[in-house]
C-alpha cells in the first residue's frame, strides 16, 4: 500500500505553472520584439516606400525570423532549468520557511517507502507537510516564481504599449504603414538591384554659335558622377567629371570653334550615344536706318535716324519707316509687341524694310532670323515710342473774364489769349439771351480767324446794339478755339453772363448814392457841431486854469506845460478829429468811385458829370491837404509843448472845426441838389424806358403765339408804370 500523493502532486501543477508562465513571457517578449522591428520598418521606410535595391526589409525579416528560432530555443533550455526539481524543491522551502529536506524527503516518501519505514508514519509525515503548504499564505512558487511572473507582467505591458503604437501608427498615416509593412513580405524582391533610368543628354547633337560656351545637361537619376568625354577635331581627348544634383549633372563646354563629339558615361558603367556639337557664324543686324514723317498739320519735316535709335515721341498719326540690312541671309525680320509679332518686315536677301503707324506709346522689340533658323545675336535695342494725342486748344478770357454788366452801348470789348501745340485755325464767339420764363435764343457766332499760329491775342468786340432786351434778359456768351487738326479739337472758355443795365437804372443808382451820400454828410456835420461844443468847453476849462495860475505865481519864470488832465482831454478832441477827417476822405473816395462807375457806364449825362465834378471839388477843398499832418505833428509833440502854444493850437482846431462845419452845411445842401436834380434825370429816363419797352413788347404780341408768357411781360410792365407815377406824384 502506498501513501497518500497529495504533495507530488500539488508539486507537478507548480511546476506545470512556472513553466506555462515561463513561456508566456516568453512569447509576449518575442511579439513585442516582432512589432519593435515593425516600428523600425516605419521609421525607415520614409514617405514614398521602400527604394528599389534597399536591404533593410531583408534584414528585419531575417532578425524576426533568428528571434523566433532563439525564443523556441529558450524555451526549450528554460522548460528544463525551470522545472528543475530540487530547484523549485529549494524555492518553495525557503519561501514557506520550511525545514531544510523536509518537502524533498516528503516526496520521496509518497513517491517510494523504503523498506522497514512504517507506511502509517510516512502517511502522517506527507500529510503533515501538506497541511502546511495549503495552510501556508507565501506564495508557494518563491523567489523563482516570483521572477517569472515579474517578467511576464513587464512582456505583457510591453505588448499592449507597442501595439497602441502600431494602432497609433496605422491609423495616422495608413498608406505610408501599408508600404512599410507590404514590403517585409517581399524582401528579396526590393533587395535586387534596380533599373536605372537611361541616361538622357541635352542639347545632344546640335549648332552652336563660333565662340560661344555651350552648357551640356545630363539628367542621371539614381547616380552620383557623370563623366563627360569630349574631342574636338584635331584636338586630343578630353574628360571632365561633375556630381549629380537632384537627378541632374552641368557641364559647361567654353570657346567651341570646331566639331566636337562628346558622350556621357554613368558612374554605373551606363553610356550614352555620342553626339556632335557643329559651330555656326552669329547672325548680326548692325546697319538700320528709321524714318519719321510727321503729319501735315504739325508742319514738322521727316526726321531720319541711323544707328542708336533715341525714345521716339511722336504726335498721332505719325508714320514710321525702316530699312536696314544683316550679315547674313535672313529667313525673318520682325518687330515684336508683348512677345507677339505686330509688324512683319519684307525681307530681300539680307535686307529688311517696311513701316507703320503706331496706334499708341509701346516698347518694340526686334527679332531677326537666318535661313537656318538660328536668331540674331547682335541687335538694335528695343524701340521705345511715345506716341503724343493732338492737345485740346487752351482758351481763356482774359478781359472781363468775369459776369459783368453790360455798358449801356452795348458794346463789350473783349480781349481773349488761345494757344495750342501745333496752331489754332480759328476763334468762334457765340452769345446767346435768356429771358426770365426760361426761354433762349440760338447762339449768334461771331468767327475770328487765325490762320494756324500756336498762340493769338484778340481784341474782338461783341455788338449788342441790334437786340431787343427786354427787363430781365441775360446774355450768355462763351469763346471756343478750334485748331487745325483733320479731326478738330475744340477748347471752350466758360460761360460768361452780361447783365444789361437801362440808363433809367443807372441814373436812379446815381440818385441813392448821392442821397446817401448826403445823408453821411449831415450825419458828419451832427458829429462835428457836437464835438465843436465839448471843444469849446475843454478851452475853456483850460483857460480858467491858466488865468488861476499866473494869479497864484511868484513871478519866478519857468517853462510851463500844460497839465496831464488838460492834455488827456486835448488828445481825445485830437482823436475824435482825426476820425472826423478820415470819414472825410472816405466820402471823397465813395464819391470818385460813383464819378468813375457812371464814366464806365457811358451814359453821356452831361449834367449829371458836372454835378459830379463840382461835388468832388467842393468835397476836396473841405479840409487843407496838410490838415492830418498838422494834427499828427500836434499829438506827437503836446507832452513837451508850452501849455500857451498848446492852447493856441487847440484854439486854432476850435476855430477850424466851427468853418468846416459852414462848408459841411453848403456842400449838404449842393448834395441834396444834385440828388434831386439827378432824381428828376432818372425819373425822364425811366419814362423813356418804359415807353421804349412798352413798343417792344406790344411789336412781340403781335409776333409770337405765346400769349401767356407776353401776358405775364405785360402786368410786369404795368407794375413798373404805376411805380412810375408814384415817383412822380413825390417829385410834384
Amino acid at each position: 500500500m502506498k501513501p497518500h500523493r497529495g504533495i507530488v502532486e500539488l508539486f507537478e501543477e507548480i511546476r506545470r505553472t512556472m513553466v506555462r508562465k515561463m513561456g508566456l513571457a516568453l512569447v509576449f517578449s518575442t511579439i513585442s520584439c516582432v512589432i519593435v522591428g515593425l516600428i523600425l520598418a516605419w521609421i525607415w521606410v520614409g514617405s514614398d516606400g521602400w527604394r528599389q535595391g534597399v536591404q533593410l526589409p531583408l534584414v528585419i525579416d531575417v532578425s524576426i525570423i533568428l528571434l523566433v528560432l532563439g525564443a523556441i530555443l529558450i524555451y526549450r533550455n528554460l522548460s528544463v532549468s525551470v522545472g528543475e526539481e530540487l530547484a523549485i524543491v529549494d524555492s518553495m522551502e525557503k519561501g514557506i520557511d520550511l525545514p531544510p529536506g523536509l518537502l524533498l524527503g516528503s516526496l520521496q516518501l509518497e513517491r517510494n517507502i523504503p523498506k522497514g519505514v512504517s507506511l502509517i508514519l510516512a502517511s502522517h509525515a506527507s500529510e503533515t507537510t501538506l497541511k502546511i503548504l495549503r495552510d501556508s499564505k507565501a506564495n508557494l512558487y518563491g523567489s523563482r516564481g516570483t521572477k517569472i511572473d515579474q517578467w511576464k507582467r513587464c512582456a505583457s505591458i510591453s505588448l499592449v504599449v507597442l501595439g497602441l503604437i502600431v494602432c497609433v501608427l496605422t491609423l495616422v498615416e495608413p498608406q505610408r504603414s501599408h508600404r512599410a509593412w507590404s514590403g517585409l513580405f517581399t524582401p528579396l524582391e526590393l533587395s535586387a538591384k534596380p533599373s536605372l533610368p537611361l541616361l538622357i543628354v541635352f542639347p545632344g547633337t546640335a549648332d552652336f554659335l563660333r565662340g560661344s560656351d555651350v552648357i551640356v545637361t545630363v539628367n542621371a537619376a539614381e547616380r552620383e558622377q557623370v563623366t563627360l568625354f569630349r574631342q574636338t577635331v584635331g584636338d586630343v581627348l578630353i574628360e571632365e567629371k561633375s556630381p549629380v544634383q537632384n537627378a541632374q549633372a552641368l557641364f559647361t563646354l567654353r570657346g567651341l570653334n570646331a566639331v566636337t563629339e562628346y558622350w556621357i558615361v554613368a558612374s554605373d558603367g551606363s553610356e550614352s550615344d555620342r553626339f556632335l556639337l557643329n559651330p555656326t557664324d552669329p547672325l548680326l543686324v548692325t546697319d538700320l536706318r528709321l524714318t519719321v514723317d510727321y503729319p501735315i498739320y504739325t508742319g514738322r519735316f521727316t526726321e531720319e535716324y541711323r544707328g542708336q535709335i533715341p525714345h521716339l515721341v511722336i504726335p498721332r498719326g505719325s508714320r514710321i519707316g525702316i530699312e536696314g540690312m544683316a550679315s547674313g541671309l535672313l529667313e525673318k525680320a520682325s518687330l515684336l509687341l508683348d512677345g507677339e509679332e505686330k509688324l512683319n518686315l519684307a525681307v530681300d536677301f539680307n535686307l529688311f524694310e517696311g513701316t507703320f503707324i503706331p496706334a499708341q506709346s509701346e516698347v518694340y522689340s526686334w527679332s531677326f532670323s537666318g535661313i537656318n533658323g538660328d536668331l540674331a545675336v547682335l541687335f538694335p535695342q528695343p524701340l521705345e515710342v511715345t506716341v503724343v494725342a493732338d492737345l485740346t486748344p487752351e482758351v481763356e478770357v482774359l478781359i472781363p473774364g468775369k459776369d459783368t454788366l453790360l455798358a449801356v452801348s452795348r458794346m463789350q470789348p473783349l480781349v481773349v489769349q488761345s494757344s495750342d501745340d501745333y496752331g489754332i485755325q480759328n476763334l468762334e464767339v457765340a452769345a446767346y439771351k435768356t429771358d426770365v420764363f426760361g426761354g433762349s435764343t440760338p447762339n449768334v457766332i461771331q468767327s475770328i480767324p487765325i490762320g494756324g499760329t500756336r498762340s493769338a491775342l484778340v481784341h474782338p468786340v461783341l455788338d449788342f446794339t441790334s437786340w431787343e432786351l427786354l427787363p430781365g434778359d441775360t446774355i450768355h456768351y462763351f469763346v471756343r478755339a478750334f485748331d487745325n487738326a483733320p479731326s478738330q479739337n475744340i477748347g471752350v472758355t466758360n460761360e460768361y453772363l452780361l447783365l444789361p443795365r437801362t440808363r433809367a437804372e443807372i441814373e436812379r443808382d446815381a440818385e441813392k448814392a448821392l442821397t446817401a451820400v448826403a445823408g453821411k454828410v449831415e450825419e458828419l456835420q451832427d458829429r462835428i457841431l457836437e464835438e465843436l461844443q465839448t471843444n469849446q468847453d475843454i478851452e475853456t476849462a483850460s483857460t480858467s486854469q491858466r488865468s488861476e495860475q499866473s494869479t497864484g505865481s511868484t513871478g519866478n519864470e519857468q517853462r510851463e506845460i500844460l497839465a496831464y488832465e488838460d492834455q488827456q482831454g486835448f488828445r481825445d478832441a485830437l482823436d475824435v478829429q482825426r476820425q472826423l477827417l478820415q470819414t472825410i476822405d472816405s466820402l471823397e473816395n465813395e464819391l470818385a468811385n460813383l464819378s468813375e462807375n457812371i464814366d464806365l457806364a457811358d451814359l453821356g449825362d452831361v449834367d449829371l458829370e458836372e454835378d459830379l465834378g463840382e461835388l468832388e471839388n467842393l468835397m476836396s477843398e473841405l479840409v487843407p491837404q496838410d490838415a492830418l499832418e498838422q494834427l499828427e505833428e500836434f499829438l506827437d509833440n503836446m507832452g513837451e509843448m508850452e501849455a500857451d502854444r498848446a492852447r493856441e493850437m487847440f484854439r486854432e482846431l476850435v476855430e477850424d472845426q466851427e468853418s468846416l462845419s459852414e462848408r459841411l452845411e453848403s456842400v449838404q445842401n449842393r448834395f441834396l441838389k444834385a440828388a434831386l436834380d439827378q432824381n428828376f434825370r432818372a425819373t425822364a429816363a425811366k419814362t423813356e424806358e418804359l415807353a421804349e419797352q412798352q413798343n417792344l413788347l406790344a411789336e412781340a404780341i403781335t409776333e409770337s403765339a405765346e400769349t401767356d408768357i407776353r401776358a405775364q411781360q405785360q402786368e410786369g410792365l404795368q407794375e413798373r408804370i404805376e411805380d412810375l407815377g408814384t415817383s412822380l406824384r413825390e417829385l410834384e
